[in-house]
């Protein structure tokens, strides 16, 4: 059985392979979707210094 996580940006209660992994947080996924992270590193990459 798939566990599932709430992402912190949309709200969605979604299966644990929509995040990415992240060492960083206690249950090892990022706190945001899959689909929420592109859409933030898309956003980044137009603003100024975002990226090239």
């Amino acid at each position: 059985m798939e566990n599932f996580k709430k992402c912190s940006k949309c709200g969605r209660e979604l299966p644990a392979s929509e995040f990415w992994k992240n060492a960083s947080t206690e249950d090892g996924l990022q706190t945001y979707c899959k689909e929420c992270g592109n859409v933030y590193a898309k956003n980044r990459k137009k603003t100024p210094g975002g990226g090239d």
